[in-house]
C-alpha cells in the first residue's frame, strides 16, 4: 500500500478504517516539531475525530479508486461470484488489502446466504458487514461522488439480480 506524496484535498482510505479527505500536510502543534503528519478528515463520519498519520508510513494510506475503477466494480456486483470461503481468514484478508472484489464476494456470501434475508445476522457477520460496508461504499461513492447510502442500495439492488434500486418497487 502506498503511504507518501499525497496533497491537500485529495481523497485517501486510511487503513481499513475511513475514506478521508487530505485537509493539510505539515507539522502539528502538539507532535514532534521535525516530523511532518497528513491531518485526515473522515468524509462520511460527519462528527468523527480529525486523524493525524504521520508522512512516510506507519499506517496503509492509499488514493481512491478511479472513477472507472469504481463504475467497473459496481458494474460487477450482481455477476461476481460469491465467496466459497467467506471464513473469517478470507474476511480479514479483504478488509486487510482493501481488495474491492474480495470485499463484494464476501458481502454477497453473507447477505445471500441461505436464511439471511429477515434473519438477525450472527455477531461476526454483523461487524464484518459493517466495516466492509463501510469501507468498500465509502470508497465508491468518494469515487462516484454519491452517497454511500445510495452505493450500498444499487449493490444490494445488484446482488439480488436488479440493475437498479428502484426496480425493488415494482416487484
Amino acid at each position: 500500500m502506498s503511504c507518501g506524496g499525497f496533497a491537500k484535498g485529495e481523497r485517501v482510505v486510511y487503513g481499513s478504517r475511513a475514506v478521508c479527505r487530505v485537509n493539510d500536510v505539515g507539522p502539528i502543534p502538539f507532535g514532534a516539531p521535525s516530523r511532518d503528519y497528513y491531518t485526515l478528515r473522515p468524509i462520511f463520519e460527519h462528527g468523527c475525530e480529525t486523524i493525524y498519520a504521520p508522512v512516510g508510513c506507519g499506517v496503509s494510506m492509499r488514493r481512491v479508486m478511479s472513477r472507472e475503477e469504481a463504475e467497473r466494480c459496481l458494474e460487477s456486483a450482481g455477476s461476481v461470484s460469491p465467496a466459497e470461503d467467506g471464513g473469517e481468514p478470507y474476511r480479514t484478508e479483504a478488509l486487510r488489502e482493501q481488495d474491492a472484489g474480495m470485499l463484494l464476494r464476501c458481502l454477497k456470501a453473507v447477505k445471500l446466504r441461505p436464511g439471511a434475508r429477515g434473519r438477525r445476522l450472527l455477531e461476526s457477520d454483523r461487524k464484518f458487514v459493517d466495516r466492509a460496508e463501510k469501507l468498500l461504499y465509502g470508497e465508491l461513492a468518494a469515487a462516484l461522488d454519491r452517497p454511500p447510502e445510495e452505493i450500498k442500495s444499487e449493490v444490494e439492488a445488484r446482488f439480488s439480480g436488479r440493475s437498479r434500486p428502484d426496480m425493488a418497487e415494482k416487484e
